[in-house]
């Protein structure tokens, strides 16, 4: 079993989406050009002096994606789209193996290695690309056509993955939300998903899972930041600097004893 759950309390990054190929590398900052990365990592470490950065309490999420693998595709080609479901609907993602694939027993399989809904990957050059049946909560990729007549094996692998992250949102309660380059769009064919060029959900997407994913069975991580989880009592030992001091602020003794002064008008 190949899981993509962070390990309990883990720091989950702060900095927005992943960067599109074609973004500036610099911007303008008051009359000066600054690398976008130099104003990424400032931003990154203001958050993380302010927050401590975003953490999971542990045992709170419940329910379980699962993707049974019935191909030739390395598991390491797959799992970087199960990493984005875990980072953007913040629920528990995990692979599986699967020997034998037959149709019409997608749900059985996927509920037997514990599975609250999931996905099949298999291979079959009369079926269709993508099958989704969200009343049932699975959906099944194939990746026979996505492959055909393709030799550039990343451009394949990419292909899985978008077709992976385009079912999962239809399983979850998500469709033809997105605009810009994100995955939520019209696909007729393989072809139409090197088009796609972010691997990822746009932002109305995120709100959709936020509202809706708990009505089909997932319970999403509970993740807030390093502050408020130390505020609520339930964080771990800080793990660098920015958490150190976060830490030591809000268990910091009061140094000036709390006056208590009679108001006449009250009487006490």
């Amino acid at each position: 079993m190949l899981s993509t759950n962070f390990a309990f309390c883990e720091v989950v990054g702060v900095v927005g989406n992943a960067a599109r190929q074609d973004s500036p590398k610099m911007v303008k900052i008051g009359d000066k050009m600054v690398p976008v990365e130099k104003v990424r990592e400032s931003v990154h470490r203001a958050s993380l002096a302010k927050t401590g950065g975003k953490i999971r309490r542990p045992n709170s999420a419940r329910g379980w994606f699962v993707v049974l693998n019935a191909t030739d595709i390395a598991d390491e080609k797959i799992l970087p789209a199960l990493e984005v479901i875990d980072r953007r609907a913040k629920v528990q993602t995990k692979m599986e193996k699967l020997e034998r694939y037959e149709p019409c027993m997608e749900k059985e399989c996927i509920a037997k290695v514990g599975g609250v809904l999931g996905l099949v990957l298999f291979s079959d050059e009369k079926a269709s690309s993508l099958v989704v049946a969200p009343e049932d909560g699975w959906a099944a990729v194939n990746v026979a056509p996505i492959k055909n007549g393709v030799a550039d094996q990343d451009v394949v692998a990419s292909r899985v993955r978008k077709e992976i992250l385009r079912a999962f949102a239809f399983v979850s309660g998500g469709a033809y939300l997105s605009r810009g380059d994100f995955l939520m769009q019209d696909v007729r064919r393989p072809r139409n998903l090197d088009g796609l060029k972010v691997e990822d959900y746009g932002i109305d997407m995120l709100r959709k899972f936020e509202e809706g994913i708990s009505f089909y069975g997932l319970r999403p991580w509970y993740e807030t930041t390093y502050l408020k989880a130390v505020q609520e009592g339930w964080a771990p030992n800080p793990t660098n600097e920015f958490q150190q001091a976060i830490w030591d602020k809000v268990h910091a003794v009061p140094t000036a004893p709390m006056k208590i002064e009679f108001d006449p008008k009250k009487g006490r």
